[in-house]
């Protein structure tokens, strides 16, 4: 056999490199671990806002009851009691969160902020791969998702990073149901999703499907152009994206359900106000992002200044600076392709040069690629053209029209996405709350930078790939590059003299104050970091105008510039690392523990959203100082109760308890009086203290302020006499008028779609009877000798779920005073049982299972139907560029000869 020439050897050997199935992700899991490596390689954990507020409590509170053997169903210690599966926030099925249950939780977390990095990377480049891009360009589109600084911003929620790196998948189940007509390809789809789901981060889902919507809509005519399959194919094919969309639902029903049950009785029911759902947009000069990340300010609060969208990660969307000229590179491949799809002389043309491969090929082996396919290589993209491809493509019709379908997808994606982001500063965001249902559900447009960032990784990966195909070097694209890294060293140097004022005045519009304080701080360190971005940009085209005829090597270095770049970007986080800070209780917070003796803790809402404050703080005292204020959640690891919480399920009604405890205009017998529904002991606040203070904390007792209350209500308290209401926007009214004694009286509605009991009403002065309460994993239990019958009430939050027993016997579970729980007890020695135990668990796990069986059935056999016969469809597909099965990376000069004599000995 003839020996592969020089270059051709090169070219195998860059694509084993980059674009192999089984080395590349090893590839991404060293980049996640170099990015990562300030704490997978100490044994510590990063310090970070919504680790320590949100996701640390959570998981705290699922590990403790799967270790007890019990389903995480309830909360105990956060808003008198909330839900916890039900919280998709929680995140309970998703399994990289089940690394928490083994592991300690620094080492847990580190292990899993990496694992999504390289997770992100390996999809990205995975689905890349599957559409034709050659191993080069694949690599950068995945390095720009999974390492951007969308995702690494992001770290701080595990909910969201987990969430979003999914939709690679997601686009490769779309491309295998619709292209190849594979049942795996649905399967791949609602798996995704499922993932997404249960990563517990809704309105990335909802954008995760907008883009594969847009994705499957792009396709369709292909679909239906296509001769080579049946009409019942087709059909198939165009409804493969909405039936694994029902399919996903299925799959996490487990988790939607709980979590669809307990929205109707939170505030998420109603429409954010336009002011609120429009904040966090993106501003128009945020768009520069693009091309340099730093452009709004660095991560923290002294340090940002781009104005209502007031965070770092909420402006993120930076893949490198060489992704826009790449993206250019795709819309000229791309309209160049388009120009050969409409050619009529063309398209007879590739007629003929198709009837005649059909001709001399058909003993020949290997599929062709479907995008930008090379017929002598068998290979794609950079890989086609290191073996010496023409420089247009040439498979075929479908082929040019595919890859022109792919461009439109990811462009198209990428606008959309910009306007929804820019919110408030475009009418679109208005009139989608207008136009579409729950979209006035959502806020924080600027969500939309995920977006961004996934369609602009994946354009540059198809740019690289087209400008690399002719074997050379592009002079022409090396050029430009060339020219903004140019640009950005100029800017770089006239920003600290003539252009210094408007500067300031472009990427301050819109600032507050103290961002204008920070812009003056740190524009200098922003500066530097566009000096080092323009001298990447100057080498990376540099290096393409010298060594354009050796265009492997030019490839690595731009693939290394983009990795250097993206890891500048991270160290530019600075989050401060710590080990075991999160389980490790405080001294004075064992000490308020003690004191508390199981009573619960408040505090308000002015303190608690300091908390937000920590989002980029690089001060470790700050986060110890939330943790002593008990910011959020973070009592729950500490085993404290608290009558508030930050909670996306905090029910109205208890909304509805703190605005009236915070009102200025309500007397202080009435705020008494919440206290003691809440069975609350301590008022914590943080006097003095402002929100540009927190990051600068030097002391973790700074402004700490605790009042002492002695509740008159116990958690559990014997009652022989209640009132009934009809009406719940009454029972408020009564509950605090000066008449009404919560100690001898409680207000009593039935739960929806149930009757109060007859004997629920009773009047009495004899004064309540205080009783001791056992309670954990969503099971309270009262019991006493002897007593008066009437009815207990129980200070924890009434959702439906609960079940009540008395003396083994089942009982109604009554609404009492507003918010909690009753049960109506008879009179001697008595056990009452209350269970979380809701149904809509139990119906999302059969709906679950019945999921699960269909994905199991999705991803066995599911070979392509509908093909109007096997030799006419692999005859065709081979003189046409394309083929029902996915494109393989090429294993090196004569692959297809070797496998057609491995089919000849057959």
């Amino acid at each position: 056999m003839k020996r592969p020439t020089r270059s051709r050897r090169a070219a195998n050997a860059f694509v084993s490199f980059f674009g192999h199935a089984y080395l590349a992700p090893l590839w991404f899991i060293l980049l996640a671990t170099l990015f990562l490596g300030d704490a997978l390689l100490s044994g510590g954990t990063y310090l970070l806002r919504d680790i320590l507020t949100f996701h640390h409590p959570w998981q705290a509170l699922v590990r403790e009851s799967v270790l007890a053997g019990r389903l995480p169903l309830w909360n105990h210690d956060g808003g008198c009691g909330l839900p916890l599966l039900a919280n998709l926030q929680s995140g309970v099925f998703y399994p990289p969160h089940w690394l928490g249950w083994a592991l300690p939780f620094d080492r847990a977390l580190s292990i899993e902020l990496a694992l999504h990095l390289a997770l992100g990377g390996i999809l990205m480049h995975s689905f890349l791969r599957r559409v034709g891009i050659g191993g080069g360009g694949a690599f950068l589109g995945g390095l720009g998702f999974g390492f951007g600084t969308w995702m690494l911003a992001f770290l701080e929620s595990p909910m969201k990073l987990g969430s979003a790196i999914w939709l690679p998948l997601l686009w490769t189940g779309v491309w295998e149901a619709m292209r190849h007509g594979r049942r795996r390809g649905l399967g791949i789809a609602a798996l995704a999703l499922a993932l997404s789901f249960f990563a517990g981060y809704p309105h990335l889902v909802l954008l995760q499907l907008a883009s594969a919507a847009l994705f499957a809509l792009a396709l369709t005519p292909g679909v239906l152009a296509d001769d080579t399959i049946s009409i019942g194919s087709k059909l198939r094919r165009v409804v493969a994206f909405p039936f694994a969309v029902a399919l996903a639902l299925a799959v996490a029903g487990v988790q939607l359900l709980p979590a669809r049950e307990m929205i109707a009785q939170s505030s998420k029911v109603a429409n954010y106000p336009p002011e609120a759902a429009l904040s966090r947009s993106l501003p128009l000069q945020g768009l520069f992002g693009a091309v340099d990340p730093f452009f709004l300010g660095f991560p923290g609060i002294d340090r940002y200044w781009g104005g209502d969208v007031a965070e770092f990660p909420f402006g993120a969307f930076y893949v490198g600076a060489l992704a826009v000229p790449l993206a250019g590179a795709a819309a000229f491949a791309a309209f160049a392709n388009l120009r050969e799809l409409i050619d009529v002389k063309g398209r007879r043309r590739r007629r003929l040069e198709q009837k005649t491969r059909e001709a001399t090929q058909s003993r020949s082996a290997g599929p062709r690629p479907a995008f930008l396919g090379d017929p002598e290589a068998g290979a794609s993209g950079i890989t086609a053209s290191l073996y010496g491809a023409p420089a247009r493509p040439t498979g075929g019709g479908r082929a040019v029209g595919e890859s022109f379908a792919l461009f439109a997808f990811l462009s198209i994606g990428f606008v959309l996405a910009t306007l929804v982001a820019l919110g408030r500063h475009v009418p679109l965001s208005a009139f989608l709350a207008d136009a579409v249902p729950g979209y006035g559900r959502l806020r924080w447009p600027s969500t939309a930078c995920f977006l961004m960032a996934a369609h602009l990784a994946a354009l540059a990966a198809v740019g690289f790939d087209a400008a690399f195909r002719s074997g050379t070097a592009p002079k022409r694209l090396a050029r430009v590059v060339l020219g903004f890294g140019v640009a950005a060293i100029l800017i770089s140097l006239a920003a600290r003299g003539p252009l210094a004022a408007a500067m300031r005045a472009l990427q301050t519009a819109g600032a507050a104050t103290h961002q204008l304080a920070a812009y003056d701080a740190a524009h200098g360190a922003w500066l530097d970091t566009l000096l080092v971005r323009g001298a990447l940009l100057l080498a990376a085209g540099t290096a393409a105008l010298l060594l354009a005829q050796r265009a492997r090597l030019v490839a690595f270095v731009w693939i290394a510039a983009v990795a250097l770049d993206l890891f500048a970007a991270t160290r530019a986080l600075e989050m401060p690392i710590a080990k075991g800070f999160y389980d490790a209780v405080p001294p004075a917070t064992v000490k308020l523990r003690e004191e508390l003796a199981g009573r619960r803790l408040y505090t308000p809402r002015s303190t608690d959203q300091l908390g937000n404050f920590l989002a980029g703080s690089r001060n470790p005292v700050a986060f110890e100082w939330a943790q002593r204020m008990m910011l959020c959640n973070a009592n729950v690891p500490a085993g404290i109760a608290q009558a508030n919480s930050c909670d996306p399920l905090a029910p109205r009604r208890q909304e509805a308890f703190a605005q009236i405890f915070e009102d200025p205009a309500t007397p202080w017998e009435i705020k008494e009086r919440v206290f003691d529904l809440w069975n609350a002991a301590i008022l914590l606040n943080a006097e003095g203290v402002s929100p540009l203070d927190v990051p600068k904390m030097t002391t973790a007792d700074a402004g700490f302020s605790a009042s002492r209350h002695e509740p008159r209500l116990g958690r559990a308290t014997l009652l022989s006499g209640g009132e009934t209401s009809e009406r719940g926007e009454d029972v408020l009214g009564r509950l605090f008028a000066p008449a009404h004694d919560p100690m001898r009286m409680t207000i009593l509605e039935a739960a929806p779609g149930e009757s109060l009991p007859a004997e629920a009403s009773r009047a009495t002065e004899a004064p309540g009877e205080v009783l001791p309460v056992d309670e954990e994993h969503g099971r309270i239990r009262v019991a006493w000798q002897m007593g008066r019958g009437g009815m207990l009430r129980v200070l924890e939050t009434w959702a439906p779920g609960w079940r009540a027993t008395v003396n083994g016997n089942a009982t109604p579970v009554l609404r009492a005073d507003f918010l909690f729980l009753a049960v109506a007890v008879p009179e001697g020695p008595c056990e009452v049982v209350l269970e979380y135990r809701p149904t809509s668990v139990r119906d999302g796990a059969i709906l679950t299972l019945l999921g699960c069986l269909v994905l199991a059935y999705c991803f066995v056999g599911g070979a392509p139907r509908g093909a109007r016969s096997s030799r006419t469809t692999v005859s065709r597909s081979r003189g046409s560029g394309v083929s029902d099965r996915p494109a393989r990376p090429h294993s090196g000069p004569g692959a297809g000869t070797r496998s057609a004599a491995v089919r000849k000995m057959a």
